[in-house]
């Protein structure tokens, strides 16, 4: 059975990859090494309270989803249109924004 630094290493692996992210981008994002990224995913090293709360900002989680203590809230294609509209230019999140809005009405017109 895994322990809590094992899981939570997995859970911030899965998280840096999901999103694309190298190791040494990570590190620089939350001002450690890359060998201390590594040491966390791979549980060799526990995560400081404040090295866990500079990564779940990174990886746009609550800190309790990577403790256990919190599920993720959205789905996984909420998560990924997420991650998507962060890449958009802000005249085409507004169109986005727009087009949801519309999407929502039509919704409860149909129902």
């Amino acid at each position: 059975m895994p322990t809590d630094r094992e899981k939570i290493a997995a859970k911030l692996k899965e998280a840096r990859e999901y999103l694309g992210l190298s190791q040494q981008e990570v590190a620089g994002a939350v001002k450690l090494s890359r060998s201390a990224i590594s040491l966390i995913e791979t549980a060799h090293r526990g995560v400081e309270a404040l090295e866990l709360k500079a990564l779940a900002k990174l990886y746009q989680q609550p800190i309790g989803f990577f403790t256990g203590e919190e599920a993720q809230t959205m789905g996984d294609d909420v998560t990924i249109l997420a991650k998507q509209v962060a890449k958009l230019s802000q005249q085409d999140r507004d169109e986005l924004m727009r087009f949801s809005e519309y999407l929502v009405l039509r919704s409860k017109v149909e129902t």
